[in-house]
């Protein structure tokens, strides 16, 4: 199986970027609500990442390290 830094296996990574897709699309919609129109999953990305990204990885990988070391 591949890995990836920090021993993070493909499967693993997956499920990363799965959740990093939800949150994006729960921004997403959050973000159109309050502004009354679409603002894309572009936009939403953008927005998402420069804002979001860093502290989700460190949670992620906090909550990963937590439920190895059950």
């Amino acid at each position: 199986m591949l890995t990836w830094k920090k021993g993070m296996n493909e499967i693993e990574l997956k499920r990363f970027l799965i959740a990093q897709i939800d949150e994006i699309n729960r921004y997403k919609w959050i973000e159109s609500e309050r502004r009354s129109f679409d603002i894309g999953f572009q936009q939403a990305a953008l927005e998402w990442i420069s804002q979001y990204s860093a502290p989700f990885k460190d949670y992620w990988v906090r909550d990963f390290k937590t439920y190895l070391n059950k």
